[in-house]
């Protein structure tokens, strides 16, 4: 029964009123019971045609909600309270019916993007499985683009960091070198000055020894004079043989002989011959003189001790058998005895009266 018909407008009544009854029928079906029933014993028969005037039932959904919208859509349509708001006739219900179930969109219902989408996809299944093929595949290339591009983007930064960081080392490696380098040069001159210092510092002690030497010279000249005044010609000889040159002498040791020395040597020399003359067989090397220079006394390398007149040259005493070399002779009580020593292993000494010449002896 239809709101008007609940309601006696007659004068309502037209296609409008059977196309609600094929409402209420598709609400039966779709939910097993008719949209307004008698729940309660106590209803009375106004009350519910009230209840069918004014459209008091629950939609379809609300009774079982695994009904498809569009159903229901429709179900709601056929039996919408003004006659203007049905379906203008049962056919047109009938269209929207065979609409739902060749999936396609009916009238009744405004559906969303979702649902339109999905009802292509079905109805395109090839396209659509290739369009979700091809979205997948764009999805995937992307993806994997956007993992390379990110990949590459991470190894570009990373090269980047590590040519900084090979720049880096890079100048630190080239300041190390140039300290070291630095450090190389100040201690090639750092040596260089040491070793000048060095030299000065040798050239200065050898100039510092060579003054000695010549200082020492000149004093050892001056006693060779003092010597030969005192008539010790052998300590005159030893002092001019310390300046004489030897083989194996070193060579940068300078020859500090002057005229002084060549004067001393050739007096020493020419009194060895002339005395060797008198009476020695070999050469002489001490020669003293007495107090008064009366008395002459020489001790020669024949290992002989003689006693000389200085005035008249004669031989007046001889003193033979020595084991050794003579190195000291020297008068004592006025010239009247003659004391001899030998520098050996043990030290040996002697005196000896000065006699005439038949009184040689032995030491």
């Amino acid at each position: 029964m239809s709101p008007e018909q609940a309601g006696c407008r007659l004068d309502e009544l037209g296609p409008a009123t059977d196309v609600y009854s094929l409402g209420a029928t598709l609400y039966h079906v779709l939910t097993g019971q008719p949209p307004i029933r008698n729940q309660y014993p106590t209803l009375t028969i106004p009350e519910l045609l009230k209840r069918v005037e004014r459209g008091d039932f629950p939609a379809p959904r609300e009774i079982n909600s695994r009904i498809p919208k569009p159903l229901e859509a429709i179900c709601l349509k056929a039996m919408s309270l003004r006659s203007n708001d049905r379906y203008a006739s049962s056919s047109d219900i009938a269209d929207d019916i065979e609409h739902w179930l060749a999936d396609e969109p009916v009238n009744a219902h405004r559906e969303t993007v979702l649902a339109r989408t999905a009802r292509w996809t079905r109805k395109h299944r090839a396209w659509a499985m290739s369009g979700t093929a091809a979205l997948a595949l764009v999805a995937v290339v992307a993806s994997v683009a956007t993992l390379w591009i990110n990949n590459e983007r991470q190894n570009a930064l990373t090269a980047q960091k590590n040519a900084e960081a090979a720049s880096i080392a890079e100048g630190k490696a080239k300041d190390a070198e140039a300290q070291q380098r630095m450090l190389a040069v100040d201690a090639a001159e750092a040596e260089k000055k040491q070793r000048l210092l060095a030299e000065q510092e040798t050239k200065r002690a050898n100039d510092e020894a060579d003054h000695a030497r010549q200082h020492l010279y000149v004093a050892h000249m001056n006693l060779a004079q003092v010597a030969w005044d005192s008539a010790r010609v052998g300590e005159t000889e030893r002092l001019l043989y310390l300046y004489q040159p030897r083989a194996g002498q070193v060579e940068d040791k300078r020859d500090l002989r002057g005229f002084e020395w060549f004067y001393w040597d050739r007096l020493c020399r020419s009194d060895l011959v002339t005395l060797k003359l008198l009476g020695h067989v070999r050469d002489i090397r001490i020669v003293a003189f007495s107090a008064d220079w009366k008395r002459l006394a020489t001790a020669s390398d024949e290992q002989t001790v003689k006693v000389w007149d200085a005035t008249s040259g004669q031989e007046t005493l001889e003193v033979l058998g020595f084991f050794w070399t003579v190195q000291l002779l020297i008068f004592q009580g006025k010239g009247r005895t003659v004391r001899w020593s030998a520098r050996t292993e043990n030290p040996r000494s002697g005196s000896v009266a000065c006699t005439p010449r038949s009184s040689s002896r032995k030491p």
